[in-house]
């Protein structure tokens, strides 16, 4: 009775189990067509993003057109002059950089002194070893470089957005059709947050201490690292700054620090002081109105800075050390893209989002070159205050990982 039962179940064969796949087949059609909908839409973000970037482009250079030409004129030759100089104790001495000048491109321009640190002259005098046209091109490949890797390394919110940031950003452009170094502190910024976030805080307090090239644009720092509690860091700055406070004794002797102070407080150095992008330009006048308004912003940020996360408090750093600097032009507020591209994505309330994306864009600056500049100060102030006026979704707690932490 069993025997017979087994013998009336018909044996499987190959062709038996794969008939419920030929029953399937129906289905590879569908799942091409889907596959190529969803390339096509890809392949279109990728083309709406190529056009947004280069109409951002294409509206600065248009902006910035009489300075795509070729002109020594520009702010390359006091960097150029203080390469030249590095190592001697004439760096601060203006006969000799206009000398330099002259003899580098037959002009002179006493706006074009060379008012960095030393060691920067030191830095720079591989460049200054070439003829002037040469140098100012491997400067500009460079700076090209360094804004690269600021978009490779900067993702919050993404790549993407770095980009587009980028190719709409007045200051930046603004800063390569002068022959400015604002890029190099864009990488450097980048790189330091990166290794904050990865928890390596001396290494990247030794980066940040490079942004001492413009030191008036982060004068909140200690500030920053107190109210944090980021003391791996403050010492990894402390140990960069030691490193570049040698050199400079090395680029300019041991009396470098009042002529460097007395070269970048003159008047001629310091032209358009009514239209610059900070305090300075409210109370031109009245510099002990602007004594307090710094101490007020600079509470402001011990405040932020004590009570939410890395990301809000870096972004609040760099937004009131540009207010706070005393010497600062439109190519300067470049330093605030990575404080709008973190408050574009973590601010829950339209009018900030409104508001970065306004500062994205050469609507917030032109102000500066139309009319007394008041348009671009209120916006970047309102920018300042929008940390502690706006609501903000907290979502990365310091105890919480961080999306670059799982990304990365």
């Amino acid at each position: 009775m069993g025997r017979s039962l087994v013998s009336a179940i018909p044996p499987l064969s190959y062709e038996s189990c794969a008939s419920p796949l030929e029953s399937l087949r129906f289905l590879i059609p569908l799942l091409s067509v889907e596959q190529s909908a969803i390339s096509r839409r890809r392949n279109w973000r990728h083309i709406r993003l190529i056009l947004a970037c280069l109409a951002g482009l294409l509206i600065n250079a248009f902006i910035f057109r009489p300075g795509w030409g070729y002109d020594p004129n520009r702010d390359f030759l006091g960097l150029y002059a203080g390469g030249k100089l590095a190592g001697s104790a004439q760096l601060y001495n203006a006969p000799a950089v206009l000398a330099v000048q002259r003899q580098a491109v037959g002009i002179t321009n006493a706006q074009r002194l060379f008012v960095r640190p030393p060691f920067y002259a030191v830095l720079l005098w591989p460049l200054a070893c070439l003829p002037y046209r040469a140098a100012f091109l491997v400067f500009q490949a460079i700076m090209l470089a360094a804004t690269l890797a600021f978009i490779w390394l900067w993702r919050i919110p993404s790549r993407t957005a770095a980009t587009l940031a980028c190719c709409w950003s007045m200051p930046l452009m603004g800063s390569f059709a002068i022959g400015q170094d604002i890029p190099l502190l864009l990488a450097v910024l980048a790189g330091s947050y990166l290794l904050l976030v990865r928890s390596r805080d001396f290494h990247a307090g030794m980066l940040f201490s490079l942004c001492a090239i413009k030191p008036h644009l982060f004068l909140p720092l200690p500030i920053f690292i107190l109210a944090q509690k980021r003391w791996s860091f403050g010492a990894g700055v402390a140990s960069g700054g030691a490193v570049l406070l040698a050199l400079s004794f090395l680029g300019a002797g041991r009396h470098w620090l009042p002529l460097f102070l007395n070269a970048a407080t003159q008047t001629t150095t310091n032209p358009g002081a009514e239209l610059m992008p900070n305090l300075k330009a409210f109370f031109v006048h009245t510099p002990g109105f602007e004594l307090l308004a710094a101490c007020a912003l600079a509470a402001l940020l011990w405040f932020l800075a004590h009570r939410n996360d890395l990301a809000w408090s870096f972004a609040a750093f760099l937004a009131i050390g540009l207010l706070t600097s005393h010497h600062a032009y439109v190519d300067d507020c470049a330093i605030l893209l990575p404080a709008l591209l973190i408050v574009f994505e973590q601010s829950i309330t339209d009018w900030q989002r409104l508001l970065v994306l306004c500062l994205f864009t050469p609507f917030a600056y032109i102000w500066l070159f139309l009319a007394d500049g008041t348009i671009t100060r209120v916006c970047l102030v309102l920018f300042a205050a929008s940390f502690v006026i706006a609501p903000r979704f907290a979502r990365y707690s310091r105890s919480e990982d961080h999306p670059w932490q799982i990304v990365l």
